[in-house]
């Protein structure tokens, strides 16, 4: 008798089950399959998924990072098939996979994992994106200030169009009298620069 479980989600990406850093689906089963059967899996995800979405991906190894559509672990006495995909499945998705390989495999038990953003996962991506825009904010507010008061000590003043000869400026105003449009670009200047840096690898941190 075969015991099926179409979707087990997995908190996040980057921390679910071994540590992998791709989408995945895996088959789970207690005993290694034999070749053609291991193949078979693959075969299966391949057919009865979304067209497309197996992929390879980087995969850790004794002599450094090697590229795989199709690798095997160990975990806790478990043998686990993963097969890379390009993006988390849907449920419907995962269910045609688990029908498909149900018809295919009747030789035991066996488990079906795939990966999936949780809404804990999505929840905190909000939550980093509204912190990145506060902190843009806040340094905006303090960038224009700061440039506000030095342009008034050179006399400069607010005026309808930017004109040197007459030291006016647009945007000679204190930040909460700043159109919406104008505050925005600011604003998005420092949120493109914090991107930037995390794309380097640098952190802000609080002092």
């Amino acid at each position: 008798m075969c015991f099926i479980y179409p979707v087990i989600s997995v908190t996040a990406q980057i921390i679910n089950i071994g540590m992998k850093s791709h989408p995945f689906i895996e088959l789970v089963v207690s005993q290694p399959l034999d070749k053609n059967t291991a193949m078979s899996w693959k075969d299966t995800v391949v057919s009865a998924g979304p067209r497309g979405v197996a992929c390879s991906a980087e995969i850790p190894s004794k002599v450094g990072l090697r590229v795989s559509g199709f690798y095997r672990e160990l975990t806790a006495g478990k043998v686990h098939y993963v097969i890379p995909l390009t993006r988390d499945l849907e449920n419907n998705e995962c269910a045609a996979i688990a029908h498909a390989w149900d018809k295919a495999f009747a030789k035991g038990d066996f488990v079906i994992n795939t990966s999936s953003r949780s809404k804990m996962v999505t929840k905190l991506t909000h939550l980093q994106q509204s912190k990145l825009v506060g902190i843009a904010t806040t340094a905006a507010k303090q960038h224009h200030s700061k440039w506000y008061e030095e342009q008034s000590a050179s006399g400069w003043g607010y005026g309808p169009r930017y004109n040197p000869s007459t030291h006016h400026h647009p945007c000679m105003l204190p930040w909460d009298q700043l159109g919406p449009q104008v505050q925005a670009e600011r604003i998005k200047k420092f949120t493109d620069l914090m991107q930037i840096l995390d794309q380097m690898k640098f952190k802000i941190v609080a002092r």
